[in-house]
């Protein structure tokens, strides 16, 4: 992991271990945006008024309900019913995204969405699917862009840490620590741009997610293993927070 060193005096340092706010910038390696309903802004009625992003971005990536009520429930944004709106478009290429949520649904559900308007005419979508493969095992899939990963648990009602890496050569996706059992094809697109977090586009597109999201966490990436460190400073950061077990059996993709 990481760490930040501090010269105390001849012949010894300090150091502490870097945190995410450390990682704050909008260059590879670095975290554009870091939304959390701890940092929401709640009004008398107790619906969500604002998120405000606290990467590297600033202002350019708030976050507010678009479309109906958004609650914090159990701690956690709840998009059951309300979706929040990016006060820009981020694109997801070149990203890593890491998301704490607890996903309800027993089945697939539109996760962040980009309509056709910004995305040369054709809307964008990831979702997760439930499916049913021939060896007669069930799990989720994400699938973005035509791009679907391997394996992961469905985990449905469990709170997870998911994490999604989105390349022109493909998706990689990790639950807590563990990677899908293979890449998805490749997006062949050098951009997906997305501005709505709950549901996919158009608006109407069901079913649309259901359960609490915690964190959203963006990494700007290359996937390359020189941001391995700022990968682990993540992951454990959000582990560490939200009580979660990283597993990382023996062969396993970190």
């Amino acid at each position: 992991m990481g760490e930040i060193r501090a010269l105390k005096g001849p012949g010894y340092a300090w150091t502490r271990p870097l945190t995410i706010p450390d990682l704050y910038g909008v260059a590879r390696g670095q975290v554009p945006i870091h939304l959390a309903a701890s940092r929401a802004t709640v009004g008398a009625d107790g619906n969500v008024t604002a998120v405000p992003n606290a990467g590297g971005a600033g202002a350019m990536f708030d976050a507010a309900p678009a479309d109906a009520a958004v609650p914090i429930v159990n701690g956690g944004l709840s998009l059951d019913v309300g979706s929040l709106m990016l006060a820009n478009p981020a694109d997801l290429i070149g990203v890593r995204l890491f998301v704490v949520a607890t996903r309800t649904s027993g089945q697939q559900v539109y996760f962040l969405g980009g309509p056709a308007s910004i995305n040369g005419g054709t809307a964008r979508t990831m979702r997760f699917f439930h499916s049913n493969f021939a060896d007669g095992s069930v799990a989720s899939t994400i699938n973005l862009a035509g791009s679907t990963t391997g394996k992961l648990p469905r985990a449905v009602g469990q709170m997870v840490l998911n994490e999604v890496q989105l390349l022109p050569s493909g998706l990689r996706a990790w639950q807590n620590g563990v990677e899908a059992d293979a890449a998805g094809t490749a997006i062949g697109l050098d951009k997906v741009l997305i501005n709505v977090i709950g549901r996919g586009e158009p608006a109407n597109l069901s079913p649309r997610w259901t359960g609490p999201v915690f964190e959203i966490v963006s990494l700007i990436t290359d996937g390359s293993a020189a941001l391995d460190s700022q990968i682990s400073v993540i992951r454990q950061a959000l582990a560490g927070k939200y009580g979660l077990s990283l597993s990382a059996p023996a062969g396993a993709r970190a």
